[in-house]
């Protein structure tokens, strides 16, 4: 028994309708094929290149890991405003790095 696969199965439905109501313009998400990989933290960041290359849409559900200089130590994340996260620290959103505060 997988309690995060259980809980995955379990949300993503919900996701996939709040997204269309929400987007009622957009493809419509349940009838496109979706797929969930669970990749280890600190591995995670290597599947960016090739989603992109494949220029499939991807939703990357992560933690923040909040430290309060690159490289530094973890700390609360209200006070943070870096990442230790690998995936984060790679990811880009609408072509621009992902910063925190």
């Amino acid at each position: 028994m997988n309690p995060s696969r259980d809980l995955c199965n379990k949300a993503l439905p919900i996701v996939t309708e709040k997204f269309e109501v929400a987007n009622p313009e957009a493809p419509k998400l349940s009838t496109q094929y979706s797929s969930i990989i669970e990749v280890g933290g600190a591995y995670a960041h290597r599947f960016v290149d090739l989603l992109e290359f494949l220029e499939l849409r991807t939703l990357i559900i992560t933690d923040i890991d909040a430290t309060l200089v690159p490289g530094g130590a973890a700390c609360p994340v209200h006070q943070g405003t870096s990442t230790s996260n690998g995936c984060m620290a790679c990811c880009r959103f609408r072509g621009q790095r992902v910063k925190l505060a």
